[in-house]
C-alpha cells in the first residue's frame, strides 16, 4: 500500500489534474523502482494500441486508447493515474504520468469521456516522438492500489513521402504530445482583422470522441495558420456541430490564450449529445449562421473569417429559407478542410455552407498540403484587403 500511496503522491506533487508531464529524470530511478516492484488487484482494463502517424507538426504520435469496465468503480467513482515508460531503442527512456476523474470524484480531476459501449469508459493518449522503435510499459492505478500492466513495442519509420519531411523531432527523441509553440506575427495597424472559427470534430468521422490527437491536429493546425497569416488582431471561435454549441471564444487571441483554447478541448466530452439537440435538425446550420452573423454585425468587422477544421460526416446543405434571412453581408470567408483519406473528397455541410456564401475552399490531406494552401489563403487575403 505503501508504495502505491507514493507513487500517486509523486503525482500529484508534480502536477493535479492537469496535462500529460514528464517524471523528472533525478527522480527516474526512485519512480521506476516503484513501477516495477508495484503489486495490487487487477484492474479490468485493455489497450487499444494504434499505428504511429506523421502530425501537421512534422512528429511521430505514438498512440493509444485505454478502455475499462465501468461498472468496477462502484458508485463513488474513483481517481485513475497512468504512468508511460518509454524507452528507445537508441535514446534516453522517457516517464510520463497523468491523473483522470471517473464520474462522482471531486473538480480537481479531470473527468473522463463515456464511450458508446455501455458499461465500458475509455481515454486517450499520446505522445510525440521522432523516428525510431520503442518499447512501451503502461500502468494504469487506481485509487483502491488496484492496477493494470501493458507491454508493446512501437515502429515510428517514415513511409513514401514521409521520407522527404524535414521532422521537428530528432529519432528516438521522446516529449508529451502538445502544440507546437506559436510565433505570433508582430500586429499591424494595416493588417485585416481575421476570425478563425475552428470545428472542434474528431478526425476519424465514426468517432464520437475528441481524442488527445483530435486536440494536437486542431491545435497545430491553427498554430500552423496563425504563422504563415497577416493580421492586426485575430479572434478565435471554437464549435462543435454534433452538440451544436460554441465551446471557446477570445477576442484579440494571443500566445497566452494558447493553453486555455487546448483546456477547453480537453475537458469537452462529444459523447454526449441531449435529446432536445437531436430534435433540431437545422441546428448545426444555425450554429454556423449565427457565428458568421457575430461578425458581419461586430462593431468592427473581422475582414475575413476562415473555418478550420477536418471534414465532417455530415454533409447536408444549409436549408434556402436560413440562407434567405441570413443576407449577404458575410466578410470574405474560407474554408480550410482536412481529409485523412485520399479519393474521399465530398464536400461536408461546412463546405457546402462555405460555397452558398461564394467562399473558398481548400481541401488538405497532408502538412505539405497544408503549407500549400495557407500561401494560396495568405494571397486570397491580401488580394480582398
Amino acid at each position: 500500500m505503501a508504495m502505491r500511496l507514493d507513487l500517486a503522491a509523486a503525482l500529484v506533487t508534480v502536477r493535479l489534474g492537469s496535462a500529460q508531464w514528464l517524471v523528472n529524470p533525478t527522480d527516474r530511478a526512485k519512480f521506476n523502482s516503484l513501477f516495477d516492484t508495484l503489486k495490487g488487484e487487477p484492474l479490468s482494463c485493455n489497450v487499444k494500441m494504434l499505428e504511429p502517424r506523421v502530425d501537421f507538426a512534422f512528429r511521430f504520435e505514438l498512440r493509444y486508447i485505454v478502455t475499462c469496465e465501468l461498472g468496477q468503480f462502484g458508485e463513488s467513482g474513483a481517481v485513475l493515474s497512468t504512468f508511460l515508460r518509454v524507452k528507445p531503442e537508441n535514446g534516453a527512456e522517457v516517464t510520463l504520468g497523468d491523473r483522470y476523474g471517473v464520474d462522482g470524484l471531486p473538480q480537481d480531476a479531470r473527468k473522463i469521456s463515456v464511450g458508446k459501449r455501455q458499461g465500458d469508459l475509455e481515454f486517450s493518449e499520446a505522445l510525440a516522438a521522432g523516428a525510431g522503435v520503442y518499447t512501451m510499459n503502461l500502468l494504469v492505478l487506481d485509487n483502491r492500489n488496484r492496477l493494470y500492466r501493458r507491454r508493446w513495442k512501437v515502429k515510428a519509420i517514415p513511409r513514401g513521402n514521409e521520407g522527404k519531411l524535414n521532422f521537428s523531432m530528432e529519432p528516438s527523441a521522446l516529449a508529451p504530445l502538445r502544440a507546437t509553440s506559436v510565433a505570433f506575427k508582430p500586429k499591424t495597424a494595416n493588417g485585416p482583422r481575421l476570425t478563425v472559427l475552428m470545428n472542434a470534430a474528431p478526425i476519424d468521422q465514426r468517432s464520437t470522441n475528441l481524442r488527445a490527437w483530435d486536440r494536437a491536429f486542431l491545435l497545430d493546425s491553427l498554430a500552423s495558420l496563425l504563422r504563415e497569416l497577416p493580421y492586426s488582431l485575430v479572434r478565435v471561435v471554437a464549435f462543435n456541430l454534433e452538440q451544436q454549441h460554441e465551446i471557446y471564444r477570445q477576442d484579440d487571441f494571443g500566445e497566452g490564450n494558447m493553453r486555455g483554447l487546448a483546456r477547453s478541448l480537453r475537458s469537452f466530452e462529444m459523447g454526449k449529445v441531449s435529446y432536445q439537440t437531436l430534435e433540431r435538425q437545422q441546428g448545426w446550420a444555425e450554429l454556423l449562421l449565427a457565428l458568421l452573423k457575430k461578425e458581419s454585425q461586430a462593431k468592427e468587422p473581422a475582414g475575413a473569417v476562415v473555418f478550420l477544421g477536418p471534414v465532417l460526416r455530415l454533409q447536408q446543405k444549409a436549408p434556402v429559407d436560413l440562407l434567405s434571412s441570413y443576407g449577404s453581408q458575410t466578410p470574405p470567408l474560407f474554408c480550410v478542410s482536412y481529409y485523412s483519406r485520399v479519393g474521399a473528397d465530398f464536400p461536408d455541410s461546412v463546405q457546402r455552407l462555405t460555397a452558398a456564401l461564394k467562399g473558398k475552399v481548400f481541401r488538405i490531406h497532408t502538412p505539405g498540403d497544408l503549407a500549400q494552401n495557407l500561401e494560396k489563403l495568405k494571397r486570397e487575403i491580401a488580394r480582398g484587403n
